[in-house]
């Protein structure tokens, strides 16, 4: 390849020394086009995302916490945040995140939810061995068994 860039003795700066360059800089505003492009769909995947929130909903933030938004505030011109409601009978904790941490919706707003699993859930039976863990009585034996 050397040989053909000093061809015709002029230091190096023949047309094909330009011609690879060109390719180079070509390829480099082609990828820099294709990145610009996917980045404003996602920009604009993002607001319609933003858009079809509704408190009720269930989402997914980007740190992955699972709730359900009980509401959404306009803090000032930039800043909007979600109140997000996770956990289950008394053990409900709210939670405020930048709307820009939600990253999916779990279901969509105009679905119903819908068990996952196909068979029903029973309860133990009294035959299966209790799963009761004493840690204090576990702590007194350890301590039995180290002494001898």
């Amino acid at each position: 390849m050397t040989n053909l860039l000093l061809e015709n003795g002029n230091d190096g700066f023949n047309v094909m020394t330009f011609i690879l360059l060109g390719a180079i800089v070509l390829m480099m505003v082609v990828m820099m086009i294709m990145r610009s492009r996917q980045q404003r769909q996602m920009v604009a995947h993002r607001e319609t995302m933003q858009d079809k929130m509704r408190p009720g909903m269930r989402v997914k933030t980007a740190g992955g916490c699972i709730g359900r938004i009980k509401e959404i505030r306009q803090e000032d011109e930039t800043t909007k945040t979600v109140l997000i409601e996770t956990g289950y009978g008394n053990n409900v904790s709210y939670q405020l995140f930048d709307v820009n941490a939600i990253i999916s919706f779990i279901d969509e707003p105009t679905s119903t939810m819908t068990p996952t699993h196909s068979t029903p859930l029973t309860p133990a039976t009294t035959d299966s061995p209790s799963t009761d863990f004493d840690a204090g009585s576990f702590v007194k034996e350890s301590n039995k068994s180290r002494k001898k």
